[in-house]
């Protein structure tokens, strides 16, 4: 059996987190509102600190199915806890340049145990040089380059572009209430999820997301966003599969509409892989049973 020790956050986590920080703007053709979902948000400044918090959870437990019964093959369990409050101090040319983050909680468990980061309890200063960022803590603690690593990690996982954003999961024109309309489901597994990119049988992957209701709260309106995507998989990792097993993906976030300042941008994604039994496609006749469980939430609040 095998473990290993923490790994970066699933792709799809930040990259959603990027469309709560949207905006829409309203339109109404006699039907009733519609919304022109933006996923560029609001522009960049310094000042207005933000909460945020992260969890994301990876489990995969694949078996040898033998004549003796199966056997454990793989395991592996890694799990990241973040909290932070987050200030933007420079921005040039509609970007943030230089960031602090204050991180109350950084922890990391694996099967191994629980790991504290070494910048839990500390703020981080972030510098950006070209596409890359510097990290120094403010207490001046030297970061170990495991620490370095992951926030360059987590900061780099924000970075996808606001156009890409709206590629793959945005609907391409004004969406009512109740509308449904279906994300890029390619660049969605491949950019948002971390999937290889012949891991997935496109021809037989649907999805769907679907603006579900409007919710009015201090400081306008907030959109809840929800989405189911059943995508086979025929690569797990460097197994090819001589049939695919279905992935269950299910989506909900929140976007902030028309420009409003509202508290909120909850996040949560649930990817589950669950098959008796598949044949490998290597011709040896040997078949496993996967199991893979993948969850994040985040959320985040200005104060």
């Amino acid at each position: 059996m095998s473990t290993t020790r923490c790994l970066p956050m699933l792709p799809f986590a930040t990259v959603l987190l990027a469309a709560v920080a949207a905006t829409a703007t309203r339109a109404d053709d006699g039907n009733g509102p519609r919304y022109r979902l933006r996923f560029d948000g609001a522009p960049v400044a310094t000042g207005l600190p933000v909460e945020e918090s992260l969890f994301t959870e990876t489990f995969v437990e694949v078996d040898l199915v033998t004549p003796e019964g199966p056997v454990p093959a793989v395991e592996i369990l890694t799990q990241r806890s973040l909290a932070f409050r987050r200030e933007i101090l420079e921005v040039e040319d509609g970007r943030a340049v230089r960031e602090r983050r204050s991180f109350s909680r950084a922890t990391c468990r694996t099967h191994e145990g629980r790991e504290q980061l070494g910048f839990a309890g500390k703020t981080v200063t972030a510098d950006r040089l070209g596409d890359a960022w510097v990290f120094r803590c403010d207490d001046g603690t030297e970061l170990s380059g495991d620490d370095v690593e992951r926030l360059r990690r987590l900061f780099g996982e924000e970075a996808l572009s606001d156009a890409t954003r709206a590629t793959i999961l945005g609907p391409g024109r004004p969406v009512a209430v109740g509308e449904r309309w279906s994300p890029a489901i390619g660049p969605f597994a491949e950019r948002i999820l971390g999937l290889a990119s012949d891991a997935v049988d496109l021809d037989g992957a649907v999805g769907e997301l679907e603006l579900l209701d409007v919710e009015e709260r201090e400081g306008g309106a907030i959109g809840h966003i929800v989405g189911l995507l059943r995508l086979p998989i025929r690569k797990l990792g460097e197994l090819a599969l001589a049939e695919p097993v279905l992935a269950r993906v299910e989506v909900r976030f929140e976007i902030p509409l028309d420009d409003s300042t509202a508290s909120g941008g909850a996040l949560d994604v649930n990817l589950r892989i669950a098959a008796t039994e598949v044949g490998l496609a290597d011709g040896s006749g040997r078949s496993i049973r996967p199991r893979v469980s993948a969850r994040v939430h985040r959320g985040t609040a200005r104060r």
